[in-house]
């Protein structure tokens, strides 16, 4: 049996090609006959969430994208879930207005696609939702007070605005900042220097949290840091390297091919709403700084990964 989760932002030609590789290691053609050579094959997720990421694309080519345009997956039975398990259950309005903001039935009339979202939930700058997120100075001794942040996020829309808050964020923290640079090889005859301008700077790093790994301390070459990821690893120590990556290769990748060796981690008190997909947290914040909502699913998303309406916080610049 293979089980896939959040299946509403799996492309379909990843379900073609679980079938295909299914199919080729089953050599009874009364099998190979068969949707996915008979195996039992659970798909689970919720179709008001994000739909799958394709470049270029535009609205018409992620539904197109979707596994529910797949032949295949007119061949599975449905089974539709009505409550929501994740919500506690004094909030049946909340239930009812998250409901109404995945169909789209609570848009404003003569509006470009705006909701009212419930007032309480607003704040009027950014301090306010990172006290709201990370409270009771638990900036101050973030290896100690893990239980307050790990499950707190501030959402963006786009990974610039990530990259931003995150830095605000970082000059909360305590210590002295160190600084890692990359070693960077370009694959073509542009200057080193464009790499510099034309990808992203190096960000300072402090022993603190990055949302799943704490990094606890620095060993020249390796990151000791720690899992709190909810689940069987959780609380076990890792030691990151630094990484040897190749930009430039992909079909959609808009730059020139170069490599470079850093330590693979970033900050993570924001994240992209997308990255939250299928998150449950405890304190959600969300950050809209002259760009809004633009794929289908985005607010709903933010909105239900937390438990109660009170867990919840926008600041709206736009």
């Amino acid at each position: 049996m293979i089980l896939i989760d959040e299946v509403s932002m799996m492309n379909k030609t990843v379900l073609h090609y679980i079938e295909k590789v299914i199919k080729s290691v089953h050599l009874e053609p009364e099998l190979r006959d068969l949707p996915f050579a008979g195996k039992v094959i659970i798909l689970s997720g919720d179709f008001k969430q994000l739909t799958p990421v394709v470049v270029g694309a535009g609205k018409a080519g992620e539904i197109s994208a979707s596994i529910r345009k797949s032949d295949l997956f007119k061949k599975f039975e449905h089974l539709r879930l009505t409550q929501n398990m994740r919500l506690d259950k004094n909030q049946a309005s909340f239930a009812k207005w998250l409901d109404e903001l995945g169909n789209g039935t609570n848009i404003i009339p003569n509006s470009d696609g705006c909701v009212q979202v419930p007032e309480e939930t607003s704040v009027n700058n950014l301090n306010s939702l990172i006290d709201f997120c990370y409270p009771n100075n638990c900036l101050s001794d973030p290896v100690n007070r893990i239980d307050d942040i790990k499950g707190s996020s501030i959402l963006c829309t786009t990974n610039n605005t990530t990259f931003k808050v995150n830095e605000t964020l970082l000059d909360r923290l305590p210590g002295k900042a160190r600084t890692f640079k990359s070693i960077d090889k370009p694959h073509t005859n542009l200057p080193w220097q464009w790499l510099w301008t034309s990808t992203l700077k190096t960000t300072p790093l402090k022993p603190s949290t990055a949302r799943r790994p704490v990094i606890l301390e620095f060993h020249g070459e390796l990151l000791r840091c720690v899992n709190i990821t909810e689940g069987t690893h959780q609380n076990k120590e890792v030691f990151i390297p630094r990484t040897k990556l190749v930009f430039g290769t992909g079909q959609y990748d808009r730059c020139e091919k170069f490599s470079r060796i850093q330590f693979p981690v970033r900050l993570a008190f924001a994240i992209t709403i997308n990255k939250s997909q299928g998150q449950t947290l405890q304190r959600v914040g969300l950050y809209f700084s002259g760009d809004q909502c633009f794929a289908h699913g985005q607010l709903y998303v933010a909105f239900s990964r937390v438990r109660h309406l009170g867990a919840i916080r926008i600041l709206n610049l736009g």
